[in-house]
């Protein structure tokens, strides 16, 4: 869809060879990046485990209305699974990876630090849910991916089940939102950055399990009152998973949410507890902000 007149773009339609989840467009290199599973396994008779590609779409637009849409430099999309040629780099997932081929994981909750001239490959950020006895307790696990070769550049586990994933594309910060522990958070996880001296990028972990980094508690807000609501307090917020957006030169990230009273058997009405968007800035912490309600 053209995000300028909202028509539609069928000329950058093309079939994909299985089911990509995760699915991010990487801002500074004109391509998609998600990561690639067979749409066979789990779904006919024949015995099989899951594997996971680094999956691209390099887009070039040169040619307004007969776009180039290539995978691994030169192959169609769609022959990518059956083609050995074109076939992508395959992700091993560690100490999970049994697990993970016997039982489909992925969660479609992903990030993408692109590339930039520093960085020629870019990383891939995604969460699995972990092995749990209930699903109320399934908690996430994250994984930092290269895009080029599909390694695994760093992985870690956190204590909460992660609902969006926000990423910064010049300065490398990653922030999720999740509910944790009875209430909503928004958190400040990891820099991905590339260290000269090794000639290679790295992952500095910021999440601190005892005491992780809030970027969002108190704020300004005329959306509810003191009347049907104790306080302008995140916490108590209703995320809507996915709908989420990140400003990269001012370092910005946008969270669509609701703030409904705390009484469930009060009405909810849409004029009165609209969809706001909340505005955090994470290097210069100051108070986030509340606007474009709808």
């Amino acid at each position: 869809v053209n995000a300028q007149t909202g028509e539609s773009a069928y000329q950058y339609g093309t079939r994909l060879p299985g089911i990509v989840h995760g699915l991010q467009y990487d801002l500074d290199d004109s391509r998609l990046v998600g990561m690639l599973t067979s749409q066979a396994v789990g779904r006919t008779t024949i015995n099989e485990q899951w594997r996971y590609f680094m999956f691209t779409i390099d887009i070039n637009a040169t040619t307004e209305r007969y776009p180039r849409l290539v995978s691994n430099d030169r192959y169609t999309p769609e022959e990518v699974l059956y083609n050995p040629e074109a076939l992508p780099p395959e992700v091993f997932l560690g100490d999970g990876d049994l697990l993970a081929r016997n039982v489909s994981l992925f969660t479609s909750t992903s990030a993408i630090v692109g590339r930039s001239p520093i960085d020629m490959d870019g990383t891939f950020v995604f969460c699995v849910a972990q092995n749990s006895p209930t699903l109320n307790k399934v908690k996430s696990r994250l994984f930092f991916v290269s895009v080029l070769d599909g390694e695994v550049i760093f992985e870690r586990a956190v204590d909460f089940y992660i609902l969006s994933l926000m990423a910064n594309e010049k300065f490398g910060d990653l922030t999720a939102v999740g509910h944790r522990y009875g209430e909503m958070q928004v958190v400040n996880l990891a820099l991905v950055y590339f260290d000269f001296a090794e000639n290679t990028k790295k992952v500095s972990w910021k999440y601190n399990m005892g005491m992780p980094t809030q970027l969002a508690l108190r704020w300004d807000t005329s959306v509810v009152s003191e009347a049907n609501f104790t306080a302008n307090w995140f916490p108590d917020v209703w995320i809507h998973p996915g709908l989420v957006a990140v400003e990269h030169l001012y370092n910005k990230s946008f969270i669509m949410y609701r703030q409904y009273p705390l009484d469930w058997r009060e009405d909810r009405p849409s004029s009165t507890y609209p969809m706001t968007m909340l505005e955090l800035n994470i290097r210069m912490q100051g108070d986030p902000k509340s606007w474009c309600q709808s």
